[in-house]
């Protein structure tokens, strides 16, 4: 026996693994039971230790299989949404009533509870080809009956036939596809298809009876049509999967016959593997079909899990609440609330549309947002019950038609879910058994409950159609198999410090992939050394904590660092639903390590300059993000804080479990091979990282430990200052905290030089004021990091996850934290804000030669692309959720680095010779590398001063036009041919007279200029401004002064010619506008620009 036992937080949990059973005797030398402990590894079992999982394109085959079983589920779907918009002509036709109408629902449960009995058995001997023929035949067989119309006896029966193939598909297709990689995403989309057919069945059914004139049963000629497309589907693409591939994909469905091959209990695990293989093998010839000896029934050990019992009739209740309503509602709505024959058609349609929509949508959303099915399926049955009772209870036929919609749109996952939940508690040998008879089982519901709402609509009114729906959907939260443990599972459960699992590969009951913890108990203290005896000198060796290096990994890093640590990893990794995102997680790293020729184009050294560079950053980059966020899903975990910490111990996790029973098949070369792919995976990313963004390093070894350090940095400003620039800090943080901000800011400088010491302890005097070098965390070799070109690289190091960026001249009207706010950051996470209107000029054929395509929306509609300015962004204030968009300012600030600037004499372009500096840069690498998600915010723009005594039209003073002579050489009048003085026509203006009015008509236009540029908030107020506070800031020293700030402009948002803004002498924008986009300033805001003003002057900032 071996015993594996380790401590972790005050729990221990062991695992003993039993040989395969035996009725031979005992042998003095047979195999111990192994015990494991599932809380010693801080990681779920490694890929190489479990069957490797077929996914619905891999193999290539599995992909036209999968679209043959999505046609096959929108042929089951119509089956049933058909019945609901055909009852009313069928009761006429037939001339019976409710309840015996409701035995076309009853009768096929025969068929799914046949379909339940022989699913594995047809498996086991003809394979999931003699599935896809059985099923496909039976449904054309049954609707070319029913297209004769016969006898409603006979009618009855064919419903059986066509039953039976629908339970053989629901439970062979469920049972495949449940056992693949991701399969509530590709179940979701199965089901997803059964909605569509159920969906098109009563829309076409409705259409055709009411609008075309047909008969109902002429309904089934293209349920004919559509069955003979089933078979030749399903039998060509299943057509080598006979039973003999079926039982050497599942070697354990039938239990060979354990009086002549029991399994050898020796302890040589590899021996006794070769020859059961041996027998299987001559037992595969033996039976060209793929026939099995006769043994224990797979099926019938299924049916015994308790877990199967309780799936089967959740699934009974769900499927019969979701065909009752799609069945019932047609005539609910027509006869209780009054809709006409076509619309009430239309809202069996609009329920099986939702559940459609709800599988292919709510499908990714389980397995993404919810931390496992059950809460997942609790969710989705709150949700269906309030929907349920508003659809009762509102008797409006609009209002219950939108309720009958939304109800199947939370209805439609819980199939899917519970088919994924089962799967995960029950063994792989009893996946397809207990997942058929679950699956068939639960589709007898179809038959069972529609036919007692028809029972007793017959003697209540079809109104019980509500209640009775009502109260399933709350029995069916009873029975949710994943709210319920089974025995075998509570059995597992230990009582003590030390939980025990019995793994037994031939018991269901202990089955390995059934690992249970309960809750950690306080264990005593023990020598940590101290080997756990085994009770005889015969169990076989023990593992003592000690020799188990692997069993307790030092990877994590100390609460709220990134940096590696010691903590305790079985809280993150160690747990049941933990370890399938592992799987996963390991799985997409090896399988997107790049060969060799790929490898080697990614790595070489980006060459070219300009435009043909920049494309080409960004292509490389899109695929760093791809590598990147593989190996951070691997690496990086979370605690319940919102921690997040990087482990580095997979190699020595996958070494200490290739003891685990699931393994046993697994050879030192398949983990070998593992590990030297996940190897060339990190070589690979590191050496890709360094080509691309090398300056992290060494301040951190790497970028995921970056983007680990501000996961929980919560929000901050920053800024960034020299001592030329300091005077400003000491103006706008006391403005920012008189306004309430709070926020801590971080000041990030770039060395001594740039700005001394007695400025930063000036700054850090101010409350919660860091100061921070740049310089020593940028490995600049090779280029100067300087400038505007530090905005990007301030922001990615300081120690904040969301950042609001200030220019050191940018002043606030409000709190800046308000911007945390703005509903587009909050959607997007990124938040820029639109420069001045200024110089036309069109950058669209240059967009299309950088940008991959497709090119997006927002570039479609910037200023670049229809060519209204080359100024589409300005970067005095920027909001960014750093996290969110790691990568993309990764590419930011190379564009501002290395990449920033040309040389004429070598011949190369840089970034900053393409766009104006690097307020562009931001916008532009969120696009480079695909990330789309940034809004620019929706204020308008403008300046601010002193309007100007604008001269327009209306008030230049009136010109007359006057007559005088033509002079001569000698100062004489000049005269015609008659003798008469030739005259000359001139302008002049006119002289006011003296009872003329003062008063002049108001201008149309007024003028500001200034060095200024306002933004005003989403209601037109004032929000922020840059170009500091000075009337002219590029003026020499003796001229500058403060500005007089009386009005504001607002930027037009048409384009003019000319433009409303230009550029005149020493830097200044003058705009022009019309006289309704003029503002004065109201007086509490006029009092905040004379608080910066006086704040300026305490701190000695002088005007000239």
């Amino acid at each position: 026996m071996q015993v594996n036992n380790s401590s972790s937080c005050g729990s221990s949990t062991v695992v003993l693994e039993m040989p395969l059973r035996s009725h031979q005797p005992e042998e003095p030398g047979k195999s111990p039971p192994v015990y494991e402990d599932i809380s010693a590894g801080a990681l779920p079992a490694p890929s190489t230790a479990t069957p490797q999982l077929q996914k619905w394109n891999s193999p290539r085959i599995n992909m036209w299989r999968c679209l043959g079983t999505f046609y096959s589920f929108i042929i089951l779907g119509a089956n049933d949404g058909a019945y609901g918009a055909l009852i009313p002509y069928l009761e006429t036709f037939y001339g019976v009533n409710y309840t015996v109408i409701s035995l076309i629902f009853l009768s096929p449960i025969v068929g799914y509870t046949m379909s339940a009995l022989l699913n594995n058995y047809i498996h086991t001997i003809y394979g999931q080809r003699g599935v896809a023929w059985i099923m496909s035949t039976s449904h054309l067989c049954a609707y070319t009956i029913i297209c004769v119309h016969p006898p409603y006896p006979v009618l009855v029966i064919v419903f059986i036939l066509a039953g039976f193939g629908n339970g053989l598909g629901d439970s062979g297709w469920n049972a495949w596809i449940g056992d693949m990689a991701n399969p509530n995403e590709v179940l979701g989309f199965l089901h997803g298809f059964y909605g569509l057919g159920a969906a098109l069945a009563p829309l076409i059914a409705t259409t055709l009876v009411t609008q075309a004139g047909w008969r109902w049963y002429e309904f089934y000629y293209l349920m004919v049509g559509a069955a003979f497309i089933e078979v030749i589907v399903l039998v060509g693409t299943f057509w080598k999967a006979d039973g003999r591939a079926y039982n050497a994909e599942h070697p354990q469905t039938a239990d060979l016959d354990t009086s002549e091959s029991s399994t050898p209990t020796t302890s040589d695990n590899a021996v006794a593997a070769r020859q059961v293989d041996k027998k299987q093998s001559i037992f595969s010839r033996l039976n060209p079909r793929g026939k099995r000896a006769k043994g224990k029934s797979k099926t019938l050990e299924a049916v015994k899990q308790r877990v199967t019992l309780i799936a089967s009739v959740f699934l009974l209740i769900y499927v019969g609440v979701e065909v009752s309503v799609g069945g019932w509602i047609v005539t609910f709505m027509w006869r209780v609330r009054k809709g006409s024959p076509f619309a009430s058609g239309l809202t069996s349609m609009g329920f099986w549309l939702g559940i459609t929509v709800g599988r292919l949508v709510l499908g990714f959303v389980t397995a993404r947002l919810f931390k496992s099915e059950k809460h997942a399926i609790a969710v989705y049955l709150l949700c269906s019950v309030a929907l349920q009772l508003m659809f009762w209870l509102i008797p409006n036929f609009v209002v219950s038609a939108v309720m009958v919609g939304l109800l199947g749109f939370f209805l439609g996952p819980l199939f899917p879910a519970a088919i994924v939940a089962l799967t995960k508690l029950l063994p792989k040998k009893l996946h397809v058994p207990a997942v058929g008879f679950a699956a068939a089982f639960g589709a007898s519901g179809a038959c069972v409950l529609p036919f007692a709402v028809g029972a007793i609509a017959n003697a209540k009114g079809v109104k019980v159609l509500q209640p009775i729906i009502l109260a399933a959907l709350e029995l069916s939260s009873d029975h949710d198999p994943i709210f319920r443990a089974s025995p075998n599972e509570a059995s597992n459960q230990g009582q003590s410090s030390g939980n025990v699992i019995v793994h037994d590969p031939t018991d269901p009951k202990s089955n390995p992939e059934m690992r249970f913890e309960a809750p950690p108990v306080e264990p005593p203290v023990q020598n940590p050394k101290t080997r756990l005896q085994p009770e005889s000198a015969d169990e076989g060796p023990v593992l003592s904590k000690q020799d188990d290096v692997a069993a307790q990994p030092k990877s994590y890093s100390p609460k709220g660092s990134g940096h590696s640590g010691s903590t305790n990893p079985s809280t993150h990794w160690s747990t049941f639903s933990e370890r399938p995102k592992f799987e996963k997680a390991l799985a997409r790293v090896i399988s997107l390590l790049p060969g060799e020729m790929e490898g080697r184009d990614l790595l070489r050294a980006v060459e070219g300059t300009g435009k043909e560079k920049l494309r080409e950053m960004g292509l490389r980059v899109r695929e760093y993000k791809k590598f990147f966020e593989a190996w951070e899903e691997l690496h990086l975990t979370f605690d319940e804080e919102g921690g997040s910490y990087v482990r580095d111990d997979v190699i020595q996790y996958l070494r200490h479990h290739q003891h685990q029973p699931s393994a046993d098949d697994i050879g030192e070369s398949s983990l070998a091979q593992t590990i030297h792919s996940y190897e060339a995976y990190r070589y690979f990313l590191v050496k890709f990282g360094q080509l691309l963004f090398p300056w992290t390093a060494p301040y951190f070894p790497d970028h995921m430990t970056l983007h680990s350090h501000f996961k929980k940095g919560g929000r901050g400003i920053v800024l960034t200052a020299g001592d030329d620039q300091a005077p400003f800090l000491l103006t706008i943080i006391p403005t920012f905290r008189k306004l309430g901000c709070t926020l801590p800011i971080e000041i990030m400088y770039l060395g001594d030089s740039d700005l001394s010491e007695d400025y930063r302890s000036d700054l850090e005097s101010l409350d919660g004021v860091l100061t921070r070098d740049i310089a020593q965390m940028v490995n600049d070799e090779g280029w100067k990091l300087a400038g505007w070109a530090a905005k990007p690289f301030a922001i990615l190091y300081s120690s904040f996850r969301e950042v609001i960026f200030i220019d050191a001249d940018s002043l606030f009207f409000v709190n800046p934290e308000t911007l945390f706010e703005d509903p587009a950051y909050q959607k997007a996470g990124a938040l820029f804000f639109r420069d001045r209107l200024i110089m036309p000029e069109s950058k669209k054929r240059w967009l299309q030669q950088i940008l991959p395509k497709p090119i997006s929306r927002q570039v479609k509609q910037s200023r670049f692309w229809t060519g209204d300015s080359g100024h589409m962004q300005e970067s005095g204030v920027i909001v960014v959720d750093k996290w969110r968009h790691f990568i993309a300012l990764l590419l930011v600030t190379r564009m501002n680095g290395p990449d920033r600037d040309g040389n004429k004499d070598e011949g190369r372009v840089g970034i900053y010779d393409m766009v104006y500096g690097d307020k562009e840069t931001f916008w532009l690498g969120w696009e480079l590398v695909g990330d789309q998600d940034y809004a620019f915010h929706q204020g308008d723009a403008g300046t601010m001063g002193v309007v100007q005594d604008h001269k327009d039209e209306e008030r230049k003073p009136r010109m007359v036009k006057k007559k005088r002579p033509v002079m001569d050489e000698n100062g004489q009048p000049k005269l015609d041919e008659n003798g008469q003085e030739i005259t000359e026509e001139y302008e002049v203006a006119e002289e006011p007279e003296e009872h003329e009015p003062e008063e002049r008509p108001e201008p149309s236009n007024y003028t500001i200029c200034s060095p200024q540029l306002l933004h005003l908030d989403l209601n037109g107020k004032p929000l922020w401004f840059n170009g500091w506070l000075l009337d002219n800031k590029f003026a020499d020293k003796k001229q500058k002064k403060f500005g007089k700030f009386e009005h504001y402009l607002i930027e037009p948002r048409d384009i003019r010619e000319p433009g409303a803004w230009q550029l005149e002498e020493s830097n200044m924008c003058c705009l022009t506008t019309d006289a309704d986009l003029k503002r004065d300033f109201s007086p509490e805001e006029k009092d905040i620009l004379n608080m910066m003003i006086n704040q300026a002057k305490e701190v000695g900032v002088t005007a000239g």
